[in-house]
C-alpha cells in the first residue's frame, strides 16, 4: 500500500510539472477606437472604463471585461461589439495565464439580413515581439445575410512566426473586410485555443520527487533481502 501512495506522489508531481492543453481564458481586454456603446442600436456590455479617443466619436474601452469574453454568443444586435475596420480599432486581450496560442476563434450574431456577421477578411494578430496579417476562415452555422457565409470567423495561427511564442497579451489590429463597400463586423464572442507554459517547478515538488523515489528504492531492497 505504502509502494502505491509513493507511486501516486511521484505521479502527481510529475504531472504538475507539465504543460497541460485547454482552451485560454481571456480575463480582459481592452478596445482603441470603438464605438459607443450602443451605436446604431448595437448594444455590448463593459464592466471597465469608456473614454472618448482622440478621433471625436469613437471611445477606448479599458481595464474591463464584457461582450467579447462573457461566453455569451448573441442571436442579434444585442451584445455584440460592432467593429468598424475604417475606425482602426484595436482589441488588446488580457489573459489568464501565459500560453501559446494556435487560433483565435470570432463568434458573430446568428442575424439575418445584415452584412458584418462573418464579414472578416483578414486582421493583423501580435504579440512577443512578432506580427503577423492572418487571413480568416468562415465556420460554424451559415448566416442568412446578403453574402450567405458562415457567422463565425478563425484566425489560425499554427503555421506562422507566432507559433509557439509564449504570451499573456495579444493584440489584434488592421481589420480588413470581405466587403469592400462595408466595412463593418460584429464579434459577439472570442475564444483561444492553445496550451498553457508549463510553470516551473518549485523546490517542494522536486524534493517530493527525489523523496519518493528514495522511499520506493528502499522498500525494495528490503523486500530483496528478506526474499534471500
Amino acid at each position: 500500500m505504502m509502494k502505491k501512495s509513493f507511486f501516486t506522489v511521484v505521479f502527481l508531481a510529475f504531472l504538475s510539472m507539465s504543460g497541460i492543453s485547454k482552451a485560454q481564458s481571456i480575463a480582459s481586454y481592452d478596445i482603441e477606437n470603438a464605438r459607443a456603446q450602443n451605436y446604431g442600436l448595437w448594444t455590448n456590455k463593459y464592466s471597465g472604463l469608456i473614454t472618448p479617443a482622440k478621433t471625436s466619436g469613437l471611445f477606448n474601452y479599458t481595464g474591463g471585461s464584457g461582450t467579447l469574453n462573457d461566453g455569451i454568443v448573441p442571436n442579434g444586435i444585442e451584445n455584440t461589439q460592432m467593429i468598424i475596420g475604417t475606425d482602426n480599432p484595436v482589441i488588446t486581450l488580457h489573459l489568464s495565464e501565459k500560453s501559446t496560442i494556435k487560433e483565435l476563434n470570432f463568434y458573430s450574431m446568428l442575424y439575418t439580413g445584415n452584412y458584418s456577421a462573418g464579414n472578416l477578411k483578414s486582421a493583423t494578430i501580435s504579440y512577443g515581439g512578432k506580427s503577423v496579417t492572418v487571413d480568416a476562415f468562415n465556420w460554424g452555422p451559415t448566416c442568412s445575410n446578403p453574402h450567405a457565409v458562415f457567422c463565425n470567423n478563425k484566425l489560425d495561427l499554427s503555421n506562422t512566426i507566432l507559433n509557439g511564442v509564449e504570451t499573456d497579451t495579444i493584440i489584434i489590429s488592421n481589420f480588413l473586410t470581405k466587403s469592400n463597400y462595408s466595412p463593418y463586423y460584429s464579434i459577439g464572442e472570442i475564444s483561444l485555443n492553445g496550451s498553457l507554459v508549463s510553470p516551473v517547478p518549485e523546490p517542494g515538488i522536486y524534493g517530493m520527487i527525489l523523496a519518493g523515489l528514495a522511499l520506493i528504492y528502499l522498500n525494495a531492497r528490503k523486500k530483496r533481502k528478506k526474499a534471500v
